[in-house]
């Protein structure tokens, strides 16, 4: 629980020290310290997750250790696989042998786009970071 404190509790700091202070940036408004203190932090733990952290994870890293050694079209025909995860994956599984990376790099395809979207569209930013921790 202590991570979705932190989620919730850095961007309501910044936005604090922002009032408070009445620090003001000429093109950074609050509401891009907001979302962009919660994503960055959201980002952050996705990067720093271990194998062990989630049910599933050790699920795609048996499937990306199959990339390294089997080719491209056999995960898709034989067990279905997403064939843009795969994909991914796959060009992965061809730089590195670390599967850190496929979860950085999973991390940033799935929150980046969120992120840049919210950022974009939001008109209550400390709303938009409890609808998202809501729905998540």
């Amino acid at each position: 629980m202590l991570p979705y404190y932190l989620l919730v509790g850095v961007p309501a700091l910044v936005a604090l020290i922002n009032r408070i202070i009445n620090i003001r940036y000429p093109k950074v408004s609050l509401k891009q310290l907001v979302i962009g203190s919660f994503f960055t932090g959201l980002l952050a733990m996705l990067f720093l997750r271990h194998i062990s952290c989630g049910i599933d994870l050790e699920n795609y890293k048996a499937f990306f250790d199959f990339s390294h050694y089997r080719p491209f079209d056999f995960g898709i025909e034989k067990y279905g696989l997403e064939t843009g995860y795969h994909a991914i994956e796959y060009i992965t599984a061809l730089l590195t042998d670390n599967f850190q990376v496929m979860i950085i790099v999973a991390a940033c395809l799935s929150v980046i786009p969120v992120w840049i979207m919210y950022a974009r569209e939001s008109e209550i930013p400390f709303m938009t970071v409890a609808l998202f921790l809501a729905v998540a």
